[in-house]
């Protein structure tokens, strides 16, 4: 059923290949027909141990299969197929066997997904298109996890989403004629979980400096900045609205933050947000450590944004003479900053379009657009609303502690 193999098992010597390599400033994944066997045999796994319905799996391995013929067609024509070789220790009648396995490996395009899923959607109907759609990414992100990668890490969640196919909204990946002023905007809108690492980072870098003398900053300001990172992290919301969070907004208990929206004109004015079990112990050890009463702010800061733009920039809090500061596997200019608090809301925003409904994400952004207002007065008087919102929340953002554990053990 749907057994079509792709690569090919061979008796040759042993040749060592880095396979799984790929271009740090592009990003672009590079995918072998290897890895879709070995997805494809999982998968057959799975239904023979009643983990999988047929139904299900019949279509795991449809969009599939369909998929990478389609991506090999096009890239054999344009000679984009490099073939390689890479061996295996594998158990053969209760022994194991070292073999070598023929592949073929291609870079995978953002461009690439949305011709394939625009040829999709002109042929099938749209609940079958939403199948190809969500099959595909799982393709993608379980070959990806194997490689300790992650799917935002390569291509916008917004490619997965079935509106911009329907709306005809999609032109990301078509801009090869495009000046380099925009291929400079393009790249600031779209801030992924790259990003929030390589963030991370240079703030364990200012920890690790704070902890031995080396800078001119206190424990508190530090500890201010941390928390200050983990709310833009954790809830997308803009600076004003962490500077003027009290002790007091925070229900522990109940598990929420309650943002002032300043930029609402008229009433409610006021947001719940889902407080995550990870922010929110780091918020009760900084208020216990301090000592913090109801009625205190959680930062005395007047200018938030000018506040976290100008520790983000390491020229100014590390005092380095060098011109570049290498975060992760990416190199930074040290008299620009980093990161600021309007791409730290972005990265929010790019992580949850298309995980999470509209209506959710653009209320939890303190957002009008698609938001019916009775939704901001309910919320935190209904209780089946806020667990719907919570379940939302939970639904995108319960494992991005997990993908940012590195990250978040060395602040």
């Amino acid at each position: 059923m749907n057994g079509k193999i792709f690569s090919q098992v061979i008796e040759v010597q042993e040749i060592p290949v880095n396979y799984l390599r790929w271009d740090d400033n592009k990003r672009e994944m590079v995918l072998t027909t290897y890895e879709i066997d070995e997805f494809k045999k999982k998968m057959k796994e799975y239904y023979d141990q009643k983990k999988l319905s047929l139904g299900k799996y019949r279509n795991i391995m449809t969009a599939t299969n369909v998929f990478t013929e389609h991506i090999l067609k096009k890239k054999r024509l344009n000679n984009e197929v490099e073939q390689q070789i890479i061996t295996r220790n594998i158990v053969q009648n209760g022994k194991i066997t070292k073999v070598s396995i023929k592949t073929d490996a291609f870079v995978l395009t953002s461009q690439d997904l949305i011709e394939f899923f625009e040829t999709i959607y002109s042929r099938v109907a749209l609940h079958t298109f939403r199948v190809y759609l969500f099959y595909v990414k799982y393709l993608l992100e379980k070959i990806l996890e194997r490689r300790g990668e992650y799917i935002e890490e390569y291509f916008r969640p917004s490619i997965f989403d079935p509106e911009k196919y329907v709306l005809g909204s999609h032109d990301y990946g078509r801009k090869s004629q495009a000046s380099p002023l925009y291929i400079e905007l393009d790249r600031k809108k779209f801030v992924n979980i790259s990003h929030i690492r390589d963030a991370l980072e240079y703030l364990s870098i200012i920890k690790h400096k704070v902890d031995n003398n080396q800078i001119g900053m206190s424990q508190l300001t530090y500890d201010r900045l941390k928390i200050a990172t983990l709310l833009l992290i954790f809830t997308g919301a803009r600076g004003t609205e962490i500077n003027d969070l009290m002790v007091a907004d925070f229900n522990f208990r109940k598990g929420y933050i309650v943002f002032r929206r300043n930029k609402f004109k008229s009433h409610p004015r006021e947001t719940v947000v889902p407080l995550h079990p990870y922010l929110k112990e780091e918020l009760q050890n900084f208020i216990r450590d301090y000592q913090l009463k109801k009625d205190n702010h959680i930062f005395e800061w007047k200018h938030f944004d000018k506040i976290i733009k100008h520790y983000y920039t390491p020229k100014r809090v590390l005092k380095t003479e060098k011109k570049k500061i290498k975060l992760n596997k990416r190199e930074y200019p040290t008299d620009k900053t980093i990161i600021t608090t309007r791409m730290f809301r972005k990265f929010w925003d790019n992580y949850a379009e298309g995980r999470m409904d509209s209506k959710y994400k653009n209320y939890l952004l303190g957002r009008y657009v698609g938001v019916d207002m009775e939704h901001y007065v309910s919320v935190i008087h209904n209780k089946r609303v806020f667990n719907k919102l919570k379940s939302e929340y939970m639904k995108v953002f319960s494992d991005l502690p997990r993908k940012l554990e590195k990250q978040l053990k060395k602040i």
